[in-house]
């Protein structure tokens, strides 16, 4: 094995869409055949991705941090040009039209209407009338992402949200590298329910990501779905109830049960539903994920309901329920969008129960979320 050690400054960019981090660090790249680990002096463990990637061509090295890996070229690394994106950290963006926001696009193999774009199927919304809905054509039926020119990510699962009777029942999902061939990478046959998760145990670098269903639930041939994420974190499991599916459980300080806004509604990945701490109730407001078993969990996202977020929260773990090691603190915008918090837990330890807890916010009393989402990037 030929090993070649090093180093060079390097001004590091994070995620698209998130702005630039200059801050020139001394990183440190071992090579070793075509794999490397990126290590780092003189920065925080959070700054610095560790988990093991692929390097292109020999002349390209990973400076990324956050939710992506940036290849720049090496003989101009002072001062670097970005290439191309690989995103190791990854969740399908919010869409607002197919091809916003750039340069991502999302694409169907056809739209019942205009009122039934494939985008809707990324938009983070379920509402009635925002989903996605194929012709009644035979099948196959297929919607699919691509992250745009030059740019690739993996996907370890896909959670699927489909409208009542008229999800898929088999299919594959396939990536490809130029839309045109496609490799198999997961075969599936879903239950007709409306929470569904396709898993990708050897998840590949792709620009494509597609669902490509076989055939389905509805006796019309169509296909429709609120809600389709690609992701290349392994989540918590949607829950349907406060103690299911098990092994998973939650609680929060206080909810409204008067309204129905219950804590593990902010764990069901349904964006029309939320969790409401209740108007009658004050500082401090805690939510607790249990899993059933030590879990790694690196990742946190939350979409609060506008003007009702955290502004300042704890993230914590515990093994017992009762002794918790704070892993991050944060901020939180006062915007109803999926806001992500990553590279957390950098040593990678295990809790079983995991603990949000703000103590203000943008409400003189009350928080409140649609969704949280509990995050093992891999």
């Amino acid at each position: 094995m030929n090993n070649t050690l090093q180093s060079q400054n390097c001004c590091t960019s994070s995620a698209a869409g998130n702005g630039v981090k200059c801050a020139l660090k001394r990183w440190s790249i071992c090579v070793l055949t075509g794999a490397f680990m990126m290590l780092a002096s003189n920065c925080k463990a959070t700054d610095v991705e560790t988990n093991a990637n692929y390097l292109f061509g020999g002349t390209w090295y990973d400076i990324g941090t956050g939710g992506a890996h940036v290849y720049v070229n090496y003989a101009t690394s002072t001062n670097p040009t970005t290439v191309s994106t690989l995103y190791a950290r990854y969740d399908s963006p919010t869409m607002s039209a197919n091809n916003a926001p750039s340069p991502f696009v999302a694409l169907a193999d056809s739209e019942y209407s205009a009122s039934y774009k494939a985008y809707y199927g990324f938009d983070r919304s379920a509402a009635a009338v925002a989903f996605w809905n194929s012709t009644l054509t035979a099948y196959p039926h297929w919607l699919q992402t691509d992250n745009g020119n030059g740019n690739s990510s993996v996907v370890s699962r896909v959670y699927l949200y489909s409208c009542t009777g008229n999800g898929g029942r088999g299919g594959v999902y396939c990536y490809s590298q130029d839309g045109t061939t496609w490799t198999t990478q997961s075969v599936f046959t879903l239950p007709n329910t409306q929470h569904n998760v396709i898993t990708n145990t050897s998840p590949v670098y792709a620009r494509y990501h597609r669902v490509n269903f076989t055939n389905g639930w509805s006796g019309d041939y169509s296909v429709a779905y609120y809600e389709m994420e690609f992701t290349s974190a392994i989540d918590n499991d949607p829950l349907t109830s406060a103690t299911a599916p098990s092994p998973n459980t939650v609680k929060a300080s206080t909810e409204d049960t008067g309204t129905g806004a219950l804590a593990w509604k902010a764990f069901d990945r349904d964006y029309t539903t939320y969790w409401d701490s209740n108007n009658t109730s004050t500082y401090p407001h805690s939510i607790t994920y249990n899993f059933g078993s030590n879990q790694v969990i690196n990742g946190l996202m939350m979409k609060p309901v506008l003007n009702y977020a955290w502004s300042n929260f704890v993230f914590s773990g515990s093994t017992d329920s009762n002794n918790f090691t704070t892993i991050t603190t944060g901020g939180m915008n006062n915007v109803s969008t999926n806001q992500y918090f990553t590279g957390l837990n950098p040593y990678g330890i295990a809790y079983q129960y995991y603990k949000i807890t703000g103590s203000n916010g943008y409400d003189a009393n009350i928080v409140s979320f649609y969704e949280i989402q509990l995050k093992q990037y891999k």
